[in-house]
């Protein structure tokens, strides 16, 4: 615990003997309800949350005052909120060990402090000291944490398909492989962390899931309500030996414009196969002219695949995750690379903590990376710094893009080479929010 004249920052982990929480855990469950505006735990759903946190080993940090007026919330809930707990990023190649972030708040009456900066600044510190070389969190608001480092790395698309007369996928008429069938509900959390292990590894950007995952894409989380929502259903994709290789949770829901509708709340899917598969069951189900999935890839084969383009549309665009680079040689050495090629990389670093000059060598897809300065030096060939790195690590932004925004420095050969070294086939995409 550290102290300063007004606050106090408590470390601890949730708190639960015989079913019950502690008064602790509780204070700080409820203050991140009210800093997010939802609904106040049950004692149901209060104990079920302790669980999940608990399960994922997450260290969770409050910030208290020592005295509160009479008749304001009282000073065992704390006035500031965060959490963290280790999980993994998929590069592709590899799963980097990552130092996740969640539960972010800080009441309106104790902002412009300094809360939020110490809380970050200290477990980013001990993160990067703990070896972890990179942190990831996804953003309630985007202009919170560039200044820490973080870059926005994936994006996912919302999508609607018009799943009237016009929506067809002729590539499945040529040899697709695999079956689907309606699932029960119940079913999908004694497959879904298999199924998702499978997606996760071979995709770039994915983030892997917590403990209460299954339960919220099922509906046995049903917002703050102690009864689960039965009007989410599931299907299965089933391979050619009958394994389970993709599923999906979707609900109908109230439109806005009285054209019958179906909200997808989870797909995956671990090959084109399940996923095409997955699609046409859900955009030939009886009685529904609309389907709506805010996390589809930018990048998205389904339009491609579909008889009429026109019938897919894309209504927005979100970042999903955001990268905090702590240790740039672990990150550059475990991530796929396209071009060959041998330069100095300077990175800066406002925190210090990932600040340094690299020479940077691919030969036949394989990299050398050695650090040659504890500092950016002013002569290297390219100078980046650490949130656009970040943006970069995994090709969610083409170093172009980010030289001609001005985040990226260099000479133009320089910044070429490094751009065909950076090079993706597909965009990272993640679809795990936490």
């Amino acid at each position: 615990m550290t102290d300063s004249d007004e606050y106090q920052i408590r470390r601890f982990r949730a708190g639960l003997q015989d079913g019950t929480v502690s008064p602790e855990t509780e204070a700080w469950l409820q203050a991140v309800n009210r800093g997010f505006h939802e609904q106040a735990f049950t004692p149901k759903t209060l104990r079920r949350e302790a669980e999940f946190i608990r399960a994922d080993d997450r260290l969770m940090t409050g910030v208290y005052v020592d005295a509160t007026p009479v008749h304001s919330v009282g000073a065992e809930v704390p006035v500031a909120t965060f959490t963290t707990y280790t999980s993994t990023l998929s590069t592709g190649e590899t799963l980097l060990p990552a130092h996740l972030i969640s539960d972010v708040t800080v009441r309106p009456t104790h902002r412009r402090r300094g809360l939020l900066r110490r809380m970050m600044t200290e477990s980013l510190t001990a993160a990067r000291d703990a070896g972890l070389p990179i942190a990831a969190l996804t953003a309630s608001e985007a202009t919170i944490y560039g200044r820490f480092g973080f870059g926005v790395a994936t994006q996912t698309s919302t999508i609607e398909l018009d799943t009237t007369s016009r929506f067809a996928l002729p590539s499945l008429d040529r040899g697709a492989v695999g079956t689907v069938e309606l699932a029960r509900r119940e079913a999908i959390a004694e497959v879904a962390g298999d199924i998702f292990a499978r997606f996760h590894a071979a995709t770039r950007g994915s983030v892997g899931r917590q403990a209460s995952y299954p339960a919220r894409i099922d509906g046995t989380i049903n917002g703050h309500a102690d009864e689960p929502d039965l009007t989410v259903r599931a299907a299965l994709h089933y391979d050619a030996d009958g394994t389970p290789d993709g599923c999906v949770t979707y609900q109908h829901v109230e439109s806005r414009d009285a054209v019958s509708e179906v909200k997808v709340i989870d797909l995956v899917a671990t090959g084109p196969d399940s996923y095409l598969g997955l699609w046409n069951f859900v955009g030939n189900l009886d009685l529904i002219q609309r389907v709506r999935y805010d996390a589809a890839r930018i990048d998205d084969p389904l339009p491609w695949a579909m008889a009429d383009t026109r019938g897919y549309r894309v209504t927005g665009r979100d970042d999903r995750l955001w990268l905090r680079i702590l240790d740039p040689l672990t990150c550059l050495q475990s991530r796929r690379w396209s071009g060959d090629g041998e330069l100095s990389l300077a990175v800066e670093d406002p925190l210090g903590l990932a600040a340094g000059t690299f020479d940077l060598g691919v030969s036949g897809g394989v990299p050398s990376v050695q650090q040659t300065a504890a500092a950016p030096r002013p002569d290297a060939d390219v100078t980046v710094d650490v949130a656009s790195l970040g943006s970069a690590f995994l090709g969610g932004a083409t170093i172009g893009a980010l030289a001609d925004a001005g985040r990226i420095r260099g000479g133009g050969t320089a910044v070429a080479q490094l751009s065909r070294m950076f090079a993706v086939d597909r965009a990272p995409y993640c679809i795990t929010h936490f």
